[in-house]
């Protein structure tokens, strides 16, 4: 069942600069893609590690090849967190050669509508009901707790503004008082939901090779 849109931005492209190294790209690609991943959606203030420079076309499959100018061409680089990074590695298929970005096996993010292939769920994972997207699911392992959790932190701190917000405003001390025990209460599940996350992502290794 269908809770929420998987995101709530369109991602554009607006970096004009040339750059012979791709990781030059990375402030670029964090402003356009709002500073979340383009597969999973978690913002990069979620997780201590560096966000990527994920080639949509992975670069092993360009290297040596008439398109190996690729690796350094904005329109194939995602901002990818670290965990999508690793496991979408050198996934890739296709005609390296017809001259387009494509990747058979995912979705390009920037020209295709997340939100018309993925869904949050009931129980906040990703879902899809999308052949491809189910595929994608499985091959970025976008079933794992993290992004559960990752998506019910930002659910619990947008709530937590909000209750903020009502604490400044009343003027009710009986009010004021409930708001704040909401909210006491509301911290105290975030910090458990926080250690879980942190407990799947963290003890999980994470590859370094970035920009694949």
């Amino acid at each position: 069942m269908k809770y929420k849109d998987f995101r709530n931005f369109k991602i554009e492209r607006n970096c004009t600069k040339k750059y012979n190294r791709y990781r030059s790209y990375l402030p670029y690609l964090g402003e356009d893609f709002k500073h979340r991943c383009a597969y999973c959606n978690m913002h990069d203030e979620t997780i201590t590690e560096n966000y990527r420079v994920d080639h949509f076309i992975p670069q092993t499959v360009l290297i040596n090849t008439d398109r190996e100018g690729l690796i350094c061409d904005y329109n194939n680089l995602m901002y990818c967190c670290p965990k999508c990074n690793s496991t979408k590695s050198s996934q890739y298929k296709g005609n390296i050669h017809d001259g387009s970005y494509n990747n058979e096996l995912f979705y390009n993010p920037v020209e295709v509508d997340y939100n018309q292939i993925f869904y949050r769920n009931e129980y906040g994972g990703i879902s899809s009901e999308d052949p491809k997207g189910k595929d994608m699911i499985v091959n970025l392992k976008l079933f794992s707790p993290i992004y559960h959790f990752s998506f019910l932190i930002e659910e619990i701190t947008e709530v937590l503004e909000k209750l903020n917000q009502k604490i400044e405003s009343t003027t009710d001390i009986y009010e004021k008082e409930k708001y704040n025990e909401a909210y006491r209460r509301l911290v105290s599940f975030l910090l458990k939901i926080r250690g879980l996350f942190n407990s799947s992502y963290y003890n999980n290794s994470i590859k370094r090779n970035n920009g694949q």
